[in-house]
This record gives structure tokens, sequence and C-alpha cells, in this order.
């Protein structure tokens, strides 16, 4: 099984040292350490890692959240954020990004492998419904209908169509679309039409001993 590749990106050696400590320890390649916000870009853009650490407050002109946006303009690919800075400002402009967890420094090895473990999973889990929703549109069948707008009687529910006459709804699905109608009754309909009376079904044989056949 490949191991997640990870990017780390702090300006501080001693601390880039250190994740990369924790988190080779915790079976993580590091695949890159970069101290700047435009060799984050790149090395995102280029070697596409699976998350990155992104330290906030880095040493040249792009920071950690510009940094970020730069590449989720173009990648799909979570980003931790790491900061010793927790106030509102800094906070409000990390939002816009979108990111998968935010660590405060000094960082614990306990929470940071909380953190990774569960922004990598939040992102498969994203990755899998996005996959899971992209095959049921394409399951089902598009209305084969050239106005956005269907107009539908108010009263008897029938469908306009495009050559002026009017269509029930069950015709109008079969006509424009693959999908085929089977009618059934439903049970505010059934108690309408036949209020409560308890209709015959043949499965209260079978449960009831009186009417077996013993021959």
């Amino acid at each position: 099984m490949s191991r997640e590749r990870i990017l780390i990106v702090e300006d501080d050696g001693i601390i880039a040292l250190l994740l990369q400590e924790i988190t080779t320890r915790y079976g993580y390649e590091v695949m890159a350490m970069v101290a700047t916000g435009k060799e984050a870009v790149e090395q995102a853009i280029t070697r596409k890692p699976d998350l990155i650490l992104m330290d906030i407050h880095l040493a040249d002109d792009v920071d950690g959240i510009e940094a970020a946006a730069r590449i989720r303009a173009s990648q799909d690919i979570p980003i931790v954020y790491l900061t010793a800075y927790a106030d509102d400002t800094t906070l409000e402009r990390a939002k816009i990004t979108e990111p998968y967890a935010y660590v405060l420094k000094p960082v614990t090895e306990k929470e940071l492998h909380i953190a990774i473990c569960l922004a990598l999973h939040k992102h498969r889990s994203g990755l899998q419904q996005r996959k899971q929703l992209a095959e049921l549109q394409k399951s089902i069948p598009p209305l084969q209908v050239r106005e956005p707008i269907l107009p539908i009687c108010a009263r008897c529910k029938k469908i306009k169509t495009d050559q002026d006459g009017w269509e029930d709804v069950a015709t109008f699905i079969e006509k424009h679309s693959r999908t085929r109608i089977s009618h059934a009754i439903c049970p505010d309909c059934a108690r309408t039409l036949y209020g409560d009376e308890q209709w015959y079904d043949p499965r209260q044989d079978d449960q009831n001993p009186e009417n077996t056949d013993d021959r």
C-alpha cells in the first residue's frame, strides 16, 4: 500500500525538521520541504502531493494563505494550516481558502497526527461522494424537452407539448425519456376512493390455519 505524500511548507528549519520527523513516524512520506509560498505553489502543481502542511506566515511576499489560494485555483489538494497566530483577521483570511484543518503552534505530535488523518479522510470522502453523484446523474435519463419551463394545467395536471397539445404526465414522461411508468394507488387516494374498508388480501389465507386444506 502506497504511503500518502506530504508537502511541508515551513520557513523555520527546526520546525520543518520536527514536522518531518512526526509525519515520517506515522508512516507518511515527506515528498518535499520548502520555505516559501512560491515554492509551495510550484511543488503542489508539478508533484501533486496528497496533503500540504502549510505555515501561514512565511518569509517571502507570498504567505501561506495566498499560496493556498493559488494552489486551490487549479489543484484539489487538502491543506492543513500551521500558525502561531489565532487572531480573527488571519482566521477569516484562512477560511476563504477552505482548509481541512487549522493547527496552532507549538504543534504537538498527537494534534498534528489527528489533523492529518481527518484531513485525508475528509478529502477521500469528498472525492467518493462526487464520484457517486456523477454516476447517479449519468444514470438518470434526462427529459428530452427544449423549454426549461414546462407549462402544466393547474387542474388536470396535463403538460403542454411543443405542438400546442396537452398530454398527461405519464404519457409525457414516457415519450420524452427512457423511463416507463407503472401505475399504482397511494394510501391517501385509496382512502379517498374506498374509505377505511379492508380489502381482501390472499396472503392472509396463508396466515390463517382455519383456511388450510388438510387433504
